[in-house]
């Protein structure tokens, strides 16, 4: 859930805000000309299912996400992560090596400079403690590069909200030198195909513009619940398809993730038979066999 306004701070319209940000992100950040995706297409597991398979069998590789724990208890979240905390959660990951995504979502580059500037201090300070506890691991930013804004990134790209999202990406970017890869949340809203491609590609083509880093994207297989606590829907398995071939065209990887029942609180039961995962595995054969 994105802040609020701070009361000793009135909240500038988004359009004000890009003539501020734009000045400012522009002067600090390289525009990276468009950049081909790597080779090899990844698939990362970042699911939560319980009784999970080993599915590196299938090519799909780990992952780690860490959300919390970095602070004292009944700290606030916008205080500096305690050094020690960030040391002892990576020291209690396998050394394996493997990417880490940092998702810390209580900042915004949507409500205002004043806001922007306080994320972007932030979120270099994070990443800057795991760079510091972890130094070889790589690490990235779940959704922040680009600002996950459905309705913003299927406008025209003429359009001033599209041009507004673009400027709010430019000041994200400029957490570049201190990621490793990006990780742009696209998952589903609603069921329209069209829709979603046109959100995906926008999301991609914006990761290019403000990096020249890796981009892997997290993708659900079931409808978002939009923070409902009840158990959101699964994707049609043509529509999931069209999301891995999609990400296999523009993206350099896509990071799987669910497997979590928001009405229980509980981990999902792991169905070997779910479309989506017969899916899934017919989309990992072709990877594997250069279709």
């Amino acid at each position: 859930m994105r802040p609020g306004p701070s009361p000793n701070f009135p909240l500038v319209s988004r359009r004000d805000f890009c003539l501020g940000a734009t000045a400012l992100a522009t002067a600090a950040l390289t525009r990276f000309p468009a950049v081909a995706q790597s080779t090899k297409f990844k698939v990362f597991n970042g699911l939560l299912y319980s009784e999970m398979p080993d599915l590196r069998h299938y090519g799909v590789s780990p992952i780690h996400v860490i959300d919390r724990g970095i602070w004292p208890k009944q700290t606030s979240h916008f205080e500096d992560p305690d050094p020690r905390l960030v040391a002892k959660k990576l020291d209690a990951l396998p050394d394996d090596g493997v990417p880490l995504v940092m998702d810390f979502e209580f900042y915004s580059f949507s409500q205002g400079l004043k806001k922007s500037l306080e994320a972007l201090e932030g979120l270099t300070t994070i990443a800057e403690s795991f760079k510091t506890a972890a130094p070889s691991r790589p690490i990235g930013f779940y959704g922040y590069m680009p600002v996950h804004d459905y309705f913003d990134a299927i406008k025209p790209k003429s359009s001033s909200e599209y041009r507004t999202w673009q400027d709010e990406n430019t000041m994200a970017g400029m957490l570049n030198p201190y990621v490793d890869f990006l990780a742009p949340s696209l998952y589903t809203f609603y069921n329209r195909p069209a829709d979603w491609q046109t959100y995906a590609r926008a999301q991609i083509s914006e990761a290019r513009r403000i990096s020249d880093k890796p981009v892997y994207a997290f993708i659900w297989p079931q409808f978002h619940n939009q923070g409902k606590k009840k158990q959101p829907l699964a994707i049609p398995a043509d529509f999931w398809r069209l999301q891995l071939e999609t990400m296999s065209e523009i993206a350099d990887g896509v990071i799987l993730w669910g497997g979590w029942n928001f009405g229980r609180q509980a981990s999902m039961k792991w169905n070997s038979q779910a479309p989506w995962w017969v899916q899934t595995k017919e989309f990992l054969s072709s990877l594997s066999a250069g279709v």
